[in-house]
């Protein structure tokens, strides 16, 4: 049981450090009216999907653009990143279910409409125990 527990503990902490590395100021949000394009199952159109902290981690969604609409429906939007998610569907919902992002750095690069790279660190806090968690990578 002590090996278990020791397993389940190292997955935790290394799930923490990927989860460090989101582009979690690329979520949708009442300042940020960012989000994807998908592809309709039905036809061959693509709709709009806002995006999640899941969505963020989630490698289905890998190398999907992020679009900032225009203020104009006549301009095509702005592209402003990339989703670069690395954990599976059900481990990036599973790895939210059991935390919550309290805050990050960086922060999006307003003056040259990008991510900005380097330094990431991220607060997190343990739903159940309520223990914060900061990840610095």
């Amino acid at each position: 049981m002590e090996n278990k527990l020791l397993i389940n503990k190292m997955k935790n902490a290394a799930e923490l450090a990927m989860a460090a590395y989101g582009y979690y100021d690329l979520m949708t949000n009442s300042d940020n009216q960012l989000f994807i394009e998908i592809q309709n199952k039905k036809n061959e159109d693509f709709i709009k999907k806002d995006i999640t902290l899941i969505d963020i981690m989630d490698n289905t969604f890998a190398d999907y653009k992020v679009y900032k609409p225009q203020l104009s429906p006549k301009f095509k939007p702005n592209k402003v990143g990339t989703l670069k998610g690395d954990f599976a569907p059900t481990q990036a919902k599973r790895f939210f279910d059991k935390y919550d992002l309290l805050d990050f750095y960086p922060k999006f690069d307003t003056k040259n409409n990008k991510q900005k790279e380097g330094f990431h660190a991220c607060l997190f806090q343990d739903k159940e125990t309520k223990k914060l968690i900061g990840k610095v990578e």
